[in-house]
């Protein structure tokens, strides 16, 4: 379905594998837009009203063979908006730095990130979710200066990496009653709006529960330093409640408003 003609060809004639919140269409209309990454290895933006357009071709990533069924992707949006999107068959993630011509989003330059320590990674998530203002941001955008998790199927491992492509610290996880998780096991992964709990599915049967192919496990969220505790700093919490009541803040003319401002705070655009 589109309401207009579709501005880039683009089509969802494979299957939809990894979806990221892309935010406000830049028509002005303020409906959302979603990237989608497609088996054939294609990124298309789905507009909610409008229908689907292209966004990077067939063969943008590999094809897909065995990804569990899922291709990572998530979203920068500060200082400039770059699309991650995890590539499992050539072991790298692919980098879309986006731009956009006030009607639909378009891709400016393509880059890459390939390190010794992604292992067929198939899976991304934010270590710090844009949560502020759900008309904005989700759990698939990375806050400001956020770094990455990324899943690696290959090895059953997981990899913090920085937003330039710098490995940061990497962990392998112990189930209990299937041991350390190894290839082919890791399908998604996931991070908690606070940031200190990662939730990961896998596939395989755990000890005691014959026949049940998945599992949700919980794990501990982890940086350069270890693991984290699982409870946050008071003066993390403090920090974030003075960032959540300044970011709501509706300003006048003599907190320094002016004419040319787009809203009245910071949450009317973002």
């Amino acid at each position: 379905y589109h309401s207009r003609r579709q501005l880039t060809s683009g089509t969802l004639t494979s299957g939809g594998l990894g979806t990221a919140f892309l935010g406000p269409s830049p028509d002005g209309s303020g409906f959302a837009v979603f990237a989608v990454v497609t088996a054939d290895g294609a990124v298309l933006q789905a507009h909610v009203q409008d229908g689907v357009d292209g966004l990077a071709p067939p063969g943008t990533i590999g094809r897909i063979q065995d990804s569990g069924g899922v291709i990572g992707v998530a979203f920068k949006w500060n200082p400039d908006r770059v699309l991650y999107v995890a590539d499992p068959s050539r072991n790298r993630l692919v980098l879309l730095h986006l731009d956009d011509d006030r009607r639909h989003f378009n891709v400016r330059q393509t880059t890459e990130i390939v390190l010794a320590e992604l292992k067929q990674p198939v899976d991304l998530a934010a270590a710090l979710p844009e949560n502020a203002n759900p008309s904005f941001g989700s759990h698939t955008t990375l806050a400001g200066f956020s770094d990455l998790y990324v899943a690696n199927r290959g090895d059953g491992s997981l990899l913090r990496i920085s937003q330039d492509g710098r490995a940061i610290a990497q962990a392998r996880i112990d189930v209990p009653g299937m041991g350390q998780l190894d290839r082919d096991r890791i399908r998604g992964i996931a991070v908690s709006a606070d940031a200190q709990r990662i939730f990961l599915t896998l596939q395989g049967e755990l000890a005691g529960h014959p026949g049940k192919e998945g599992m949700l496990i919980e794990v501990s969220a982890f940086d350069a330093n270890g693991v984290h505790s699982g409870e946050v700093p008071r003066v993390v919490v403090a920090a974030r409640e003075l960032g959540e009541l300044a970011f709501r803040k509706e300003h006048t003319p003599t907190t320094g408003l002016a004419p040319l401002f787009n809203a009245r705070s910071c949450m009317g655009c973002h």
